[in-house]
């Protein structure tokens, strides 16, 4: 599943999800949802969190998706994340929220929308 998130594979996502698959967490805390908007794939992650995937999840470092959007530079996956009921306030371990980690990468639009 997270392969398959990470490549933006809807098509086996979709089916992995049809046959129960459930998105656990890797060694990193990722999941499937850290995975697909962390290379922008919208589509994906909309699978995910229709199935039941949290876009408040955090990792080992309580990083969450919208996070990872924020730094990355993706606009649409935020709108989704947002709308999805991404916690624009979630602090990191470190104490970041995803508007601070706009800031490192100059990224305007998604901190308008934060």
């Amino acid at each position: 599943l997270h392969t398959a998130a990470r490549e933006g594979n809807t098509s086996m996502v979709a089916a992995l999800l049809a046959m129960g698959a459930v998105d656990q967490a890797d060694a990193c805390g990722d999941y499937a949802l850290h995975e697909a908007v962390g290379d922008g794939h919208v589509e994906v992650a909309r699978l995910l969190v229709d199935a039941g995937g949290d876009p408040n999840v955090g990792d080992v470092e309580r990083y969450t998706p919208l996070h990872n959007v924020a730094f990355r530079g993706y606009v649409e996956v935020a709108r989704f994340l947002i709308a999805a009921g991404a916690n624009i306030h979630y602090e990191n371990s470190r104490g970041c929220t995803p508007l601070f980690l706009t800031t490192y990468q100059d990224r305007v639009e998604i901190a308008r929308l934060l």
